[in-house]
């Protein structure tokens, strides 16, 4: 019970990390509304409270005369005393008293102030005269100075709370939206730009939300995977290049070697004069072997350039038809070997064809040079990757091939094809299937084996 009570609650707190932020903008606004209220109204109950409770303490200061029944009454006012004589039906004075409206004010009965209300008051804003039979006086005692500041407070507090509280509600919101809602992603993201900036790509940005700043997190994130891609990438070209120029020059070492020596033989024979027309021919012929051998090596060195530079183009292929495609490139390059291929029925792979071929090609190459008698293909789809592995009846890789046979220009003693073998064969397929973001595997299985994979996505 208490697991599934978290999970609801989690689902609640992740429904509500994931709000829109324009929804969640409208919400801390109506929040900010809902809060203001809240503040106005308890205040302004507060200030009408102070104003309730100094009117009844005055109230209760407060005299009142009362008018007999068919009585009346005549109010005289001289500056700021008002002077009240009250009569009775027989016209004989039953009461009189005096309002100093310095210090005091004069009202009337609640049929007095019917009558006010309905009729008209003389000038100066006193009653003269029974109209409708009043029923008295009240004189009650003006505000000291103190009640009259705190009267005067609780009306402006009153006034002034509406503004005050809503633009003061509006503030809180705003940052708490700000604080929660926009800070932590643009302080992931600025946090993700500096280290960007200085070529630190060893760090992932996840922003648990999937609203706008969560998808913008996650559109960097994918940004500074493909930088790295990118940055890793490079400097494994510069790496591979490295190798493949370090390797181009110890090779390239024999050949000229054998070219500068020849060259000296020759020049001292014809020096001598003890060289014969057929000695000359014999020392150009090994010379020229020397030059082709160069020419091999650059034209490789060459195509190997060409092939960092290779744009992947995927298209749609059928597997049927690439299968039928690696069948017949089979029965041309291993005519002398028996080759069984296994491919699933139907079924698409999004791929480019021509370097999927040509890795084959290489493939089914290094297989016949290997194999005894019979080598095993495959094609297989594995989820959103293509792979293509042969496996012949050979001796199997030795420990040194299985780690330097994918280099360029490393020959392995069990290979055969003598100095027209260069040893590129596997760097190339290599190559090839790390620009269609895959890649080469070398393992022992009965012989020979390598799997070359491909991305198909």
């Amino acid at each position: 019970m208490e697991a599934l009570k978290r999970r609801w609650e989690n689902r609640k707190y992740k429904r509500w990390r994931d709000l829109p932020i324009r929804a969640a903008f409208v919400l801390y606004t109506l929040a900010a509304f809902v809060a203001g209220t809240l503040v106005v109204l308890v205040v302004v109950g507060l200030c009408n409270r102070v104003r309730i409770d100094l009117q009844n303490k005055y109230a209760r200061m407060s005299v009142s005369y009362e008018v007999p029944d068919r009585g009346s009454y005549d109010v005289h006012r001289t500056d700021r005393i008002i002077t009240v004589q009250i009569y009775d039906e027989n016209e004989r004075e039953v009461n009189r008293f005096t309002v100093d409206l310095r210090t005091e004010t004069l009202a009337y009965d609640a049929e007095i102030r019917a009558s006010y209300q309905e009729g008209s008051a003389p000038e100066g804003g006193v009653y003269m005269g029974s109209y409708y039979e009043p029923h008295g006086f009240v004189v009650t005692p003006r505000y000291t100075g103190e009640d009259a500041y705190r009267n005067i407070a609780a009306v402006t507090i009153s006034v002034m709370i509406i503004p005050v509280a809503y633009i003061g509600a509006l503030i809180l919101c705003s940052t708490l939206f700000f604080r929660r809602k926009l800070r932590p992603p643009i302080a992931l993201l600025k946090r993700g730009s500096d280290r960007i900036a200085h070529s630190d790509l060893d760090f992932t940005v996840a922003y648990d939300s999937r609203n706008e700043l969560g998808q913008l997190c996650d559109s960097f994130e994918t940004m500074r995977g493909a930088l790295e891609r990118n940055n890793r990438e490079m400097w494994r070209g510069i790496e591979e290049r490295k190798r493949l120029n370090a390797a181009f020059s110890h090779d390239l070492r024999t050949p000229l070697t054998v070219l500068k020596g020849r060259a000296s033989m020759l020049r001292a024979a014809l020096a001598e004069g003890d060289s014969g027309p057929e000695e000359i021919s014999a020392e150009l012929d090994a010379m020229s072997g020397s030059i082709e051998r160069l020419e091999r090596y650059v034209e490789a060195m060459t195509r190997l350039q060409r092939l960092e530079d290779v744009e992947v183009q995927r298209a749609d292929v059928p597997v049927d038809a690439l299968a039928a495609a690696l069948q017949d490139t089979a029965n041309i390059l291993c005519a002398d070997k028996a080759v069984r291929l296994e491919a699933p029925d139907g079924g698409t792979a999004r791929v480019d064809r021509e370097i999927v071929l040509q890795v084959a090609e290489n493939l089914l190459s290094n297989g016949a040079r290997y194999a005894r008698s019979a080598l095993d293909v495959s094609v297989k789809l594995d989820g959103s990757v293509l792979e293509i592995r042969v496996r012949d009846d050979g001796p199997g890789f030795s420990p040194t091939d299985l780690q330097k046979a994918a280099e360029p220009f490393y020959r392995g003693k069990a290979a055969g094809g003598g100095e027209g073998h260069l040893g590129l064969g596997l760097n190339i397929c290599r190559v090839l299937c790390q620009r269609h973001g895959g890649d080469l595997k070398l393992e022992n299985d009965g012989g020979c084996c390598v799997t070359a994979r491909f991305e198909m996505e």
